[in-house]
């Protein structure tokens, strides 16, 4: 939201915060494949306590979020976004403005999500450090 308000349009802060988000997307997919590299190693060399079912659920939470986002919603917005034009002259209550936004509201959900679930596995692996 404050983008959208400093940027002199909507479209350009768009396309700001969907350059942020795709580089935001390929550290994302390293950081989930460090986590699941990191589970394994500190179960094998007893780094840590074996994770536990939560952790390993989070982290699965954290590479579905991926690809859901990443695989599904993300190339949706983006097509929607080329039949959208100009979002300041699109109407607010146009199809195709409509499926964005609830689009959007599921990409920023799980991203809200993956925040979320990395902070848990944070605090579980401080909580648990032997």
């Amino acid at each position: 939201p404050k983008t959208i308000q400093v940027m002199p349009s909507r479209g350009r802060a768009g396309t700001l915060i969907t350059a942020f988000l795709k580089t935001f997307d390929i550290w994302k997919i390293f950081f989930i494949l460090g986590l699941i590299a990191f589970t394994l190693v500190r179960d094998v060399n007893d780094i840590l306590p074996n994770p536990t079912h939560a952790e390993i659920a989070t982290i699965f939470f954290l590479a579905l979020s991926w690809v859901g986002n990443h695989m599904v919603l993300a190339p949706r917005m983006d097509e929607l976004r080329l039949a959208i034009g100009c979002f300041d002259s699109a109407p607010p209550d146009a199809p195709a403005r409509r499926n964005f936004a609830r689009l959007h509201s599921m990409a920023m959900f799980l991203t809200l999500g993956d925040f979320a679930a990395g902070l848990f596995l944070l605090f579980f692996v401080v909580v648990r450090w032997p």
